[in-house]
């Protein structure tokens, strides 16, 4: 059983189309991965489902029509959110952060987010935009931990980051998943196939595959055909 359907959604900004027609399903356990080239339309896809742009089509979340409800009630229902470009509040300490984006107080998430990143609990009083790119990036994710949602989107987890940080960030992920499946856009192929079971590909705002992650990683015709590149390192 699915626990995102999508059916013909199409999605605008400032009146131009950058979703043509997407249909997929997202299971309930488990990585998906939301793949494609640049500019194919993946974060609008993200920012579709949960309604900050304008979209059109079929939407359904834990069997419950969510194709016009709002952004907040969207939220509410258990869908965590994590922005491309992490989008923290800057003038805001990290603990700021994460009380303003938890739903019911910190308490009941915070032994697991502590364990998920321990760097930034020894910087809980920091502003957040003191911190680095890679800790900026915990606490965009811890942002959306803090709650005990259904589904977690996360756009590009590890754009920018060093190495070691991604292998960190990918870690945290793994982690997460076991609680929480989620729908990622990643372009380091090499995180998709350490976390992904299952991915999705975009090209001309439309899916033109669905399928097992390995199935498409390991099939460099695929690959170079969807993607541009080969299977393997990114």
């Amino acid at each position: 059983m699915s626990l995102l359907s999508v059916k013909s959604m199409s999605a605008t900004i400032a009146g131009q189309l950058v979703v043509e027609d997407v249909s997929f399903e997202i299971p309930e356990t488990g990585i998906t991965a939301l793949l494609g080239r640049n500019g194919v339309g993946k974060t609008s896809t993200l920012r579709g489902l949960i309604g900050l742009i304008d979209r059109k089509g079929e939407i359904s979340f834990g069997g419950k029509d969510i194709s016009g409800m709002p952004t907040n009630k969207i939220i509410q229902l258990g869908i965590g959110y994590v922005p491309e470009d992490r989008e923290v509040f800057a003038s805001l300490s990290v603990q700021e952060n994460l009380k303003l984006a938890a739903r019911k107080g910190l308490d009941s998430r915070w032994d697991f987010i502590e364990k998920l990143f321990p760097d930034i609990f020894g910087r809980l009083h920091q502003r957040a935009g003191t911190l680095s790119g890679g800790q900026q990036q915990m606490v965009s994710l811890a942002r959306a931990l803090v709650n005990e949602n259904q589904l977690l989107l996360v756009d590009e987890p590890t754009k920018g980051l060093a190495p070691k940080i991604v292998q960190e960030t990918a870690a945290a992920l793994q982690l997460a998943a076991e609680k929480t499946p989620m729908l990622l856009v990643e372009q380091n192929l090499t995180v998709v196939k350490q976390l992904a079971e299952d991915a999705i590909v975009l090209e001309g705002g439309r899916v033109v595959f669905q399928g097992k992650a390995k199935e498409l990683l390991s099939d460099e015709k695929l690959t170079a055909k969807y993607l541009g590149v080969g299977g393997g390192d990114e």
